[in-house]
């Protein structure tokens, strides 16, 4: 009986053990859309639409306002269309230039029309009571999807503004390194914005509960 309960004891801390390390090794995945701000996706939206091409290395930032509680985010789309196949770069500023996030360039097919245009995944970490310009850039024309005079959309603590409040967005420059160039005019509203702490397994995770599984079945056979 001692023998039993000592067995079952030390299967137990094998799993304990076993999902310890697969929680390590677990990577971020998109857990859930916390905003969306867009005519094709926002049936809030007014139809007052401008559908603006910005010429290479020339980008449109939407404002977005987090409310009093921080928010994990890891990733964000852009709605508008790549002219011609080219580089992407997402990016992430304060309103005093300090970048935050890049993606670096990612090579896209050309858009037959207006799409999402989704960041790779990543992580961070929203300030409460802080304002953020979200946006991607192009080393070829791209097609702006914004709202005047638009409206403010909240959801799930995040605020995007409305257009045609001067001051209210940001433009920035230089795909391959992007820069905030000023601060004016109207807000690019085809934003979508994703977060949480959804975790997917890697397969080396994959990998390790598999030969802890096999561990156990031989462990019982030998009882």
């Amino acid at each position: 009986m001692l023998k039993e309960l000592l067995g079952a004891a030390h299967k137990l801390a094998a799993i304990a053990a076993i999902a310890a390390i697969a929680a390590s090794l677990s990577s971020p995945a998109n857990a859930g859309l916390l905003l969306i701000d867009n005519l094709a996706g926002n049936p809030s939206e007014p139809s007052e639409a401008v559908d603006e091409t910005r010429s290479a290395n020339s980008g449109i930032l939407a404002r977005i306002d987090v409310g009093a509680a921080p928010v994990s985010i890891d990733q964000f789309g852009v709605f508008g269309q790549l002219q011609n196949a080219g580089d992407l770069n997402f990016a992430i500023f304060l309103p005093d230039g300090t970048r935050l996030y890049q993606s670096g360039l990612q090579a896209t097919s050309a858009g037959g029309e207006l799409q999402w245009y989704d960041s790779p995944l990543f992580s961070l970490a929203l300030t409460a009571n802080t304002t953020y310009y979200f946006g991607v850039i192009s080393d070829e024309e791209f097609t702006y999807h914004w709202l005047l005079p638009g409206t403010t959309v909240t959801q799930n603590g995040l605020t995007s503004l409305g257009g045609g409040l001067f001051g209210n967005n940001g433009n920035f420059i230089d795909a391959s390194d992007p820069i905030l160039s000023d601060t004016c005019c109207v807000v690019q509203q085809g934003t979508r914005i994703y977060g949480g702490d959804a975790k997917v397994p890697e397969p080396a995770m994959l990998a390790l509960l598999g030969l802890g599984l096999v561990g156990i079945r031989v462990s019982r056979r030998k009882h």
